[in-house]
C-alpha cells in the first residue's frame, strides 16, 4: 500500500486539482490499516489464535481497496500533468471505488466489533459462542468471493 500512498501523492503534486480526491484515498487506507493494526493487537493482547481467520478476512478487504484505488489512479493518471480538471473523470468509477471501498471499511469495523465481543465473553466464561463472528465472515467471505466471480 506504500507504493499506491507514494503514487498519489506524486498525482496530487503533478495536479492540485486532485488534491480532495487523494486526501478521500488516503484518509480510507490509514482507516484500513488502523483497523487491521487494531484487529493484531487485539488478538496478540489475548493470545487469541483462534480468530487468525478474521486476519486473513481484513487482509482480503484490504486487497480489494487496494484494486479500487488503482482504479482511481488510472482514471487520474489521464488528468496528472495538464491541470485538468476533476470533472473530466471518470466519476462512475471513482464514485463506485469510493462507495466499495467505504463499505469494505464498515464491514471491517463490524468484524473488529465482533471480535471484541466474542473476546470478551470468551475471556468472561471460558467459551463463547462464536456463531454472530462466524455469520460475519460468512457474509464478508460470500461478498468476496461474489464480487471476483463477477469480475472473472
Amino acid at each position: 500500500m506504500q507504493k499506491t500512498v507514494l503514487i498519489l501523492e506524486q498525482l496530487r503534486k503533478n495536479n492540485p486539482n486532485l488534491s480532495e480526491l487523494v486526501d478521500n484515498c488516503l484518509e480510507q487506507m490509514d482507516k484500513i490499516n488502523t483497523y487491521q493494526a487494531r484487529h493484531k493487537s487485539l488478538i496478540a493482547a489475548n493470545e487469541a489464535i483462534y480468530l487468525q481467520d478474521t486476519i486473513d478476512v481484513i487482509n482480503e478487504s484490504e486487497r480489494r481497496m487496494c484494486q479500487n484505488f488503482r482504479n482511481i489512479i488510472n482514471c487520474c493518471i489521464l488528468i496528472e500533468n495538464d491541470n485538468g480538471s476533476v470533472d473530466e473523470l471518470d466519476q462512475d468509477i471513482i464514485s463506485s471505488s469510493m462507495s466499495d471501498n467505504q463499505e469494505e471499511l464498515n464491514a471491517v469495523a463490524t468484524l473488529l466489533k465482533y471480535s471484541v465481543a466474542y473476546i470478551n465473553n470468551y475471556n468472561r466464561n471460558g467459551v463463547s459462542d462464536r456463531s454472530e463472528l462466524d455469520a460475519w465472515l460468512r457474509v464478508m467471505k460470500a461478498s468476496i468471493g461474489g464480487e471476483n466471480n463477477e469480475k472473472n
